[in-house]
């Protein structure tokens, strides 16, 4: 399953990047895009796992999850 999750609070490409390790580092995460540009991550998550999680991953890494995109 692909989520779309807006992100307030990225300003470089670093911060692309500690989105990008974090959502690895998880496990939760089959492959994630970061979109500085769109402000979003594109994730594609494995079975089960739940927005709240995500969302948690995001907050962990410094940043403001502001929701999920349809």
């Amino acid at each position: 399953m692909e989520v779309k999750i807006k992100i307030e609070g990225m300003h470089c490409n670093g911060c692309v990047r500690t989105l990008e390790n974090e959502f690895m580092a998880s496990g939760l995460v089959d492959d994630v895009s970061v979109s500085l540009e769109d402000s979003m991550a594109i994730v594609k998550v494995k079975n089960n796992v739940k927005i709240k999680e995500l969302e948690k991953i995001v907050k962990n890494a410094g940043f403001v999850p502001v929701g999920v995109i349809d």
